[in-house]
């Protein structure tokens, strides 16, 4: 065919396709005269040089070379006007048309760009002066469209088609494959404005492209490599369903292109230096469409701003492509709208595709964001989102992630960087925000440091039937989320919880109020929360850590009976991994619970140190009682579920201070609590802290084991003041305290110390006890080297109770109280500290096993002014009852026991219950000792008692000294009622009462208890001390009780008025029986003189006996030496040689005058000492002197014999013997067997 029927032909077929495709057959008879529009061919393709013939409003372009698939088309000016057109025609079998502009200006597209013919081919434009599309630029183009400014485009080695060296070009027939810029103008730029709808015809020739700014046909590609492409002023970029990529290179070098049918990607070198990219001014860029399409962004710098974006997803049918951008430097999007979006939209079905970025630095501000979502009414899972850089920054309401609203799964979110993730005011989310059914998808976050502030938050929630997403952060450094920033990776309806593990290689901290939270939704599991760091990890000011089971969500199966609300599940666990320090401060918590069934998830802390305060709490928690209050890291699990454990290591300290709590409950109707395991160097429990584990329900509290290797210390209380409704002033005291607690039919659990010290001051206290109905739990203490147990919260405004330091069991219900058993070296209770194992209700009191190597001291009292009690509250070691429940049982194994000023150790009962049983078992000392410094009347006492009307307990004492002094007591007696006195057995080698001691079993109005004393050698009563078994000192009935002494010898001072006496009121006096070798000072006597006395009378019953066993018969003479009769020669015995001088030559000897020396080392000089003066001998009486040796004769004398005892004769004369008399009535006539109150005769 020649040129002129090749030009007919083109006109002819050109024609029919406007009246075919439009019908506007009149509009072109109108038409104006054509103008060129400045497109000018070249003639670097010689005969094949390009042809441009104007039809009207448009510039056909036909001629060209062609090479097989390709059309080389060569110009020297190509710009397109305002409101005009310009058609490549495409032969049939051309693929590609490949246009070239080889002058030096740019490019400027204003109108319409666009391909018809016998095929649908690519079409490129290259100008490597850059390309500048108008706002009303369009594209109406078969195939693909690639606008470069490129030098030229070329066949791997085989040549190029070059626009800045045509004359050296090479036209081949095959798919080019790379774009040469070899040297680079600084105007080699394209630039896109073009916000155009409606082409120069108002219609389309390729098709519906009815999207704003540049498009191609849905499922081709569009790509603009610089230079720097820039999209401004609302330029717009559109493949639908296809692939855009936007790039270029800032220095000579090669862009890889790859053809994949409709489908052109470029492939840049590692090393590329790249141009940039920007979108700016509503500017976007578009392949959401039918089947979804990518955009590839390869730029050294790319930034977005005021609204610019890329946009990718899928509509209809179909997944969605990818996002891709490669920025080597810097990223930036700014503003609200702006951004990088994914998504499917509504009523579509089909999966979101992917964001992926690689940047050196990216930055988001200003409310920008990169998404990958669902819209509603869908179904389809979001695409993932990827971010890799050095550093990251986003702030002022930035949004990073995946969201899906329709039926699907959120996509994953991974963002990493070498340097810092900085986030302020900004979210990365993987949610699933919509009831349907759904994932949250997982966030991964690596860097160098990562910092979340202002309300930053990472959302991995779930709404509706859906899993919470897992979060994992990891940092070289250090992790910091500040003001209220949040980890989230709950399911809020029903759904399991994320899992959440944060690791960091120094610290991490949480500050004001910033929470991880992993619950789970109501019939579901909650997550794990696992945070491990290097250095220190702290939550302060409100930030939680929750990883309970939330339940009770619209969703959530509600029975027909409208009664109750279903939810199951089990909350996460939270590991906790420190190389320094864990600190948890201001009211921040650990939450891991269900609230209607399953199971506590476990909390686990391993670190140097940790650190609760300001309301920072451990806390286990099960079943619907919730305890108030609750600012704590809490573990929950709901009824019929069990609560989990807690485990907290550390090498150095825990501290709790300031109502800090560890604690492990388990509510009504619920399963066990868990246990609590604490192992450090030294635990410290100060101002109302506490670490409890218990139950209110039916079944049992957890354990609690503590080993401290130093030191545990419990001290202190947290106040809480107020004013009532009627305007009283009141102070509530909570004090700090290690326990282990039912308040229902369950049991306590066991509460295990092991230390070399454990503290307990200043209302401090360590209980295992029995509130209801449930037994208390076991109290084991083991320190090695002391327990103390001492002070009070001194105050005078207490309306709850007192509150003084507490070591022991208790029981306030029908619960048996635990026992406590105490190992240790030394233990030390005063200023009101007790040891406890009491009960107040109907349940027993406990077994208090007390075995100190060194010592036991129960030292003073403490006073007492409070709306329920005024006077002074003794130290007190005790088993004691407060209603109808027996009291318990005390054995104290030790060396010594000091029970001094007020103090006292006792077994008690002051309801209906039983008394209890007191054991001491002290193999060096016993000695109870004065009275309270500020209240003479209330005494130091060892006692087993009851003021009700049960018999007081039994008190057994053995020891090597028993000392009671001062009015001190040692008693086992019935205080009020008819109950019985206790027995009172005393083995020891020495005893001794002084200063108005007592040793007494006395009642009001039973029967008195017994004493029996076992005194290997003597028993020593001084100044009105008493020993006693009299009954009924209220004027009432009851019999003395029985007095058994056996003991070497049975001393008192006549005068002194110390009594022994088994006496009654209206009963029968008591028996009394003493064996002895001698009883010095006391005698018998029929009623209680000043003297000291012996007694066993009835004021108005029967009087009592006394019988007495002396165990030596004496002979006077058996083993004594008569001493010699004869005076001695006192001048015999003078040594002359000692005269002065003479010192050297003998031995001394020195007189120090009259009176010089006590008689006693133990006694001082008196002050009447009379002082003589020495006297000197005469110089001749010196002289006369002569030193003569002095010889004596040996004498062998009888052996001395100790004297054993003595014996009063017939006439008065007192003689000592040899050996212990036996008594018999006819050698004491004075001292007789009586029976009662009768002499009985031989």
């Amino acid at each position: 065919m020649n040129n002129k029927r090749a030009a007919a032909t083109i006109r002819q077929s050109w024609c029919w396709w406007l009246i075919g495709g439009f019908g506007v057959l009149s509009a072109i008879a109108s038409f104006p005269d054509p103008t060129l529009a400045q497109i000018t061919p070249d003639d670097t393709l010689g005969v094949e040089r390009s042809i441009v013939t104007p039809f009207g409003q448009i510039d056909i372009i036909q001629g060209g070379a062609i090479r097989g698939i390709n059309l080389f088309h060569s110009f020297g000016e190509f710009n397109i006007d305002v409101d005009r057109g310009v058609y490549f025609f495409s032969p049939a079998d051309i693929q590609n048309i490949l246009t070239r502009v080889t002058d030096q200006n740019p490019s400027y597209i204003l109108g319409t760009l666009g391909t018809f013919g016998d095929s649908t081919p690519n079409l490129f434009l290259i100008n490597p002066n850059g390309i500048i599309f108008g706002q009303g630029a369009k594209l109406d183009v078969g195939g693909s469209f690639v606008a470069t400014t490129a030098n030229g485009i070329g066949w791997d080695n085989q040549g190029q088609f070059s626009a800045s060296q045509p004359e050296t070009s090479q036209l081949l027939t095959i798919n080019p494959n790379a774009f040469f810029f070899n040297q680079l103008s600084n105007s080699a730029e394209i630039v896109n404005r073009s916000t155009g709808t409606v082409p120069v015809f108002g219609g389309f020739l390729n098709g519906s492209l009815l999207e704003q700014g540049l498009q191609v046909l849905d499922g081709k590609s569009l790509l603009l490599i610089g230079g720097d492409v820039r999209l401004e002023a609302g330029g717009r970029l559109n493949a639908l369903g296809g692939h855009i990529e936007l790039g270029g290179l800032a220095v000579p070098g090669t862009i890889d292109l790859q053809v994949d049918g409709d489908v052109l990607s470029l492939n840049f070198t590692q090393d590329s230096r790249l141009s940039d990219v920007s979108l700016a001014d509503d500017a976007r860029v578009s392949v959401r469409g039918i089947g979804g399409g990518d955009i590839i962004v390869n730029t050294n710098n790319f930034r977005a701003t005021n609204e610019g974006r890329l946009v990718a997803g899928t509509e209809g049918m179909g997944d969605g492509g990818d996002i891709t951008i490669n920025a080597n430097a810097s990223i930036d999007l700014n503003g609200s709208g702006t951004g990088v979006f994914n998504q499917v939209i509504q009523e579509s079905t089909g999966n979101g595709g992917n964001i992926v970025i690689n940047t050196n630095s990216f930055s988001a501000t200003d409310g920008a964001s990169v998404l990958a979502g669902v819209q509603t009414n869908t179904a389809g899972d979001s695409g993932d989102v990827f971010i890799k850089s050095d550093r990251f920054t986003a702030s002022s309401g930035v949004d990073i992630g995946s969201i899906v609203f329709g039926a699907g799964d959120a996509g994953d979110v991974r963002i990493s960087a070498s340097e810092a993730i900085e986030l302020t005011d900004a979210d990365i989310v993987a949610y699933k925000g919509s009831s349907s059914t759904g994932n949250a998808g997982n966030v991964a976050i690596n860097a160098k440091m990562i910092r979340f502030s202002e309300e930053s938050d990472i959302f991995a929630v779930s709404y509706g039937i859906g899993n919470g997403g897992n979060v994992t952060v990891l940092a070289s450094e250090a992790i910091t989320f500040s003001e209220n920033s949040d980890i989230l990776a709950n399911s809020i309806d029903i759904g399991n919880g994320g899992n959440v593990t944060l690791n960091a290689g120094d610290t991490i901290s949480f500050s004001e109020s910033s929470d991880i939270v992993t619950a789970g939704g109501s019939i579901a599991n909650s997550g794990n929360v696992t945070i491990q760091a290097g250095n220190t990890i702290s939550f302060s000011g409100n930030s939680d850590i929750d990883t309970g089971v939330l339940g009770f969500s619209e969703n959530s199966p509600i029975f027909t009976n409208n009664e109750s609300i279903e939810t199951i599940g089990k909350s996460g666990n939270v590991t906790i991994k420190a190389d320094g320090q864990v600190i948890f401060s201001g009211t921040s918590d650990i939450s891991a619970g269900s609230i209607i069934r399953g199971d506590g998830g476990d909390i686990n802390i391993t670190a140097h140190s940790l650190l609760l305060r300001d309301g920072s709490d451990l806390l286990t928690f099960s079943g619907s009682a919730l305890p108030m209050d609750i600012d704590s890291i809490l573990i929950e699990n709901g009824l019929r579920g069990n609560g989990g454990d807690i485990t907290v290591r550390t090498t150095e300290v825990i501290t709790l201070d300031n109502d800090s709590q560890i604690s492990a409950f388990s509510g009504e109707d619920s399963g066990n609590s868990g246990k609590i395991l604490i192992e450090t160097g030294r635990l410290s429990l100060r101002n109302g802290s506490s670490i409890n584990a218990a139950v209110s329900g039916d079944e049992a509290a957890g354990d609690l084991t503590i080993n401290a290797a130093e030191s545990v210390e419990v001290s202190g209380a947290k106040l809480v003041s107020g004013e009532t409704s009627n305007g009283e002033m009141f102070s509530l005291f909570f004090p700090s305290n290690i326990i282990t607690t039912t308040f229902g039919a369950g049991d306590a659990g066991d509460l295990t110390i092991n230390t070399d010290r454990l503290i307990i001051r200043d209302g401090g206290r360590v209980d295992a006890s029995a509130l209801v109905a449930g037994q208390g739990g076991i109290l084991e203490v083991n320190a090695s080297d002391l327990v103390e147990v001492s002070g009070y919260i001194p105050t005078g405004s207490i309306v709850d109770g007192i509150q003084y330091s507490w070591l022991g069991t208790s029981s306030a219900g029908t619960g048996i109280a635990g026992q406590t058993r105490i190992n240790t070296g030394r233990l030390i209770v005063r200023n009101g500290g007790k040891v406890l194992a009491s009960t107040i209700g109907e349940g027993q009191g406990g077994i208090l096993d007390i075995n100190a190597s060194e010592s036991v001291e129960v030292i003073g009292t403490i006073p007492v002014d409070s709306t329920i009690f005024t006077g002074f509250l003794p130290s007190q070691i005790s088993t004691e009852t407060l209603g109808t429940g027996s009291a318990g049982m005390i054995t104290i194994d030790t060396g010594k026991l000091i029970v001094r000023d007020g103090a006292e150790v006792s077994v008690r009962t002051t309801g209906e219950g039983q008394g209890g049983r007191l054991t001491i078992n002290a193999s060096e000392l016993v000695e109870v000792r004065g009275t309270a410094l500020d209240n003479p009347q209330l005494r130091s006492k060892i006692t087993s008692e009851t003021s009700g009307d049960q018999d007081a307990g039994n008190l057994s004492i053995q020891t090597g000294q028993l000392i009671v002094s001062d009015r001190a007591q040692i008693t086992a007696s019935s205080r009020q009622g008819i109950g019985k006195a206790g027995d009172i057995e005393i083995d020891a080698n020495l005893i001794q009462l002084n200063q108005q001691g007592e040793l007494i079993t006395q009642t009001e109005s039973g029967d008195g208890g017994n004493i029996r004393l076992q005194v290997d050698d003597l028993l020593l009563l001084r100044n009105n001390s008493t020993i006693s078994t009299t009954a009924g000192q209220a004027g009432a009935g009851g019999d003395g009780g029985n007095i058994t002494i056996e003991a070497g010898f049975v001393t008192g001072i006549p005068t002194e008025n110390s009594d022994i006496t088994a006496n009654a009121f209206e009963g029968r006096g008591g028996r009394i029986d003493i064996t002895t070798q001698r009883i010095f000072g006391l005698e018998f006597r029929e009623n209680l003189t000043p003297l000291s006395d012996i007694t066993a009378s009835s004021e108005l019953g029967i009087n009592g006996e006394f019988n007495l066993e002396l165990l030596t018969s004496i002979d006077p003479n058996q083993g004594l030496i008569e001493l010699p009769t004869g005076l001695v020669d006192a001048e015999n015995l003078i040594d002359r040689s000692c005269h002065a001088g003479g010192a050297a030559l003998a031995s001394s000897f020195t007189i120090t005058g009259r009176g010089g020396i006590p008689a006693s080392p133990l006694d001082f000089l008196s002050d009447d000492v009379m002082v003589s003066d020495w006297v000197t001998l005469d110089t001749d009486t010196q002289s006369e002197l002569k030193e003569e040796p002095v010889t004596s004769t040996p004498v062998q004398p009888k052996p001395i014999i100790e004297a054993q005892g003595w014996v009063k004769m017939p006439d008065g004369t007192i003689i000592l013997t040899a050996q212990a008399p036996r008594a018999t009535l006819s050698t004491m006539p004075e001292i007789n067997t009586c029976k009662m109150g009768k002499r009985v005769e031989d």
